[in-house]
């Protein structure tokens, strides 16, 4: 190919058809294919990638990568991917020490069935201010993932069947809006992080593996969780070690524990539902957060001006989580009359419950479904449990994830 040849700022189209890589590109051109193929080569080196970005301002668009290589690498600024499909067993897409950089539109699907040997999807590191969006990602490890990659902007892709869909870790000031994240281990994990957004998601089915979550906030600060719907996840949203952040108008539903909290100050929860949960709300070790006009769909409220909120607060026990932490077989028992009767007895130390003082009589604007009995899904967690020989409900979350 005669990419080297072309001046800055030339369309370059590719004609259809099959081509070995690593394609490279060095200037600021533009690469278009139809119905191009670019695969690996007999010989190639696994360190080295189909296609390499070296330059600033360059855009590729509608090529279709496939091999057992890292897909697509960018070394520069100003770049765009668009309506790229890739198909590799490596890391699809690497952004490193690249900012302002637009992915947009691409299809990655990864090759591998085991989990632990699968690239990332969309890998960012060291970088600024790059926008994904509107992109397909399915049976990677990680879907998109941020390392000390500060305002990224991860907008309405769909992301399914890996290992976390979105990860992030020390990436502050990084937002994750309108995104369908689905079958996952995890939805969305925000490791060590400050001032970044969760907004509007459909977090959602998270629940066929032991360490299962929709959203886990894990040492980070000043994080809005605001709008989303985590909805059928083992735990829906989960905070540990984390402070000032604030949770604003989700609906947290269907899943087997609506919230957990650890280790957690000063956060914020205001106008959420919580409904069809199998356990609302529980926190441990967890003190001055405020919990104000959210909907608990298990709450036998009073409202006696009118006003629409309950004179009754909303306190959720942490008898639950306490128990099974001590002897994790106890969560066989969920829902027993005698589990029940101890938790009723359960009531030294409430101040340091979680507390709604004005809990809703009936659910926030956005609207939740009709009323779901907890039964079926208690039924499908309980069995799962016994298939994996108990979860760890209490488990520790290492600082860093060894890569």
């Amino acid at each position: 190919m005669e990419l080297d040849r072309a001046e800055a700022g030339e369309l370059v189209k590719l004609p259809p058809g099959t081509y070995e890589g690593t394609l490279h590109i060095r200037k600021p051109i533009q690469v278009e294919g139809d119905e191009t193929r670019i695969i690996s080569r007999r010989d190639a080196v696994n360190e080295e990638p189909l296609l390499l970005v070296e330059t600033n301002g360059a855009a590729v668009r509608g090529l279709q990568l496939e091999g057992n290589q890292a897909g697509l690498v960018v070394h520069g600024d100003n770049n765009r991917i668009q309506d790229v499909s890739i198909s590799t067993g490596k890391t699809a897409i690497k952004l490193e020490k690249s900012n302002r950089n637009l992915v947009q539109r691409v299809r990655i699907n990864g090759r591998t069935a085991d989990l632990e040997q699968r690239g990332n999807g969309i890998e960012v590191r060291n970088s600024q201010d790059n926008l994904i969006e509107e992109s397909t990602l399915d049976n990677l490890q990680d879907g998109v993932y941020l390392d000390n990659s500060a305002r990224t902007f991860v907008r309405t892709n769909h992301i399914s069947n890996s290992r976390y869909a979105v990860h992030m870790m020390f990436s502050n000031s990084s937002e994750v809006a309108g995104n369908i994240l689905e079958h996952n281990v995890t939805g969305a994990m925000v490791m060590e992080d400050s001032g970044s957004q969760i907004a509007g998601n459909s977090i959602t089915k998270q629940a066929e593996h032991v360490q299962s979550q929709g959203i886990l906030l894990y040492h980070v600060q000043g994080a809005k969780v605001v709008r989303n719907t985590v909805d059928g996840n083992r735990i829906g949203l989960y905070v540990d070690s984390s402070t000032g952040n604030y949770v604003e108008g989700n609906q947290i539903m269907h899943n087997f524990l609506g919230l957990q909290m650890k280790d957690s100050t000063g956060n914020e929860f205001l106008a959420n539902t919580w409904a069809g949960n199998v356990i609302q709300a529980q926190a441990a070790d967890s003190h001055e957060n405020l919990m104000k006009g959210n909907y608990w769909e298990d709450h036998q409220g009073l409202d006696l001006n009118g006003d629409g909120h309950s004179e009754i607060s909303y306190q959720a026990s942490p008898f639950f989580l306490s128990l099974t932490e001590a002897v994790p077989a106890y969560q066989l028992f969920f829902q027993t009359p005698g589990l029940a009767i101890l938790q009723d007895l359960f009531t030294s130390g409430t101040d340091n419950w979680l507390r709604d003082e004005s809990p809703l009589m009936s659910p926030a604007s956005r609207g939740v479904r009709e009323k779901t009995s907890s039964r079926g899904l208690l039924i499908g967690i309980s069995l799962l449990l016994l298939g994996a020989g108990i979860m760890p409900f209490g488990r520790r979350i290492r600082r860093r994830v060894q890569r």
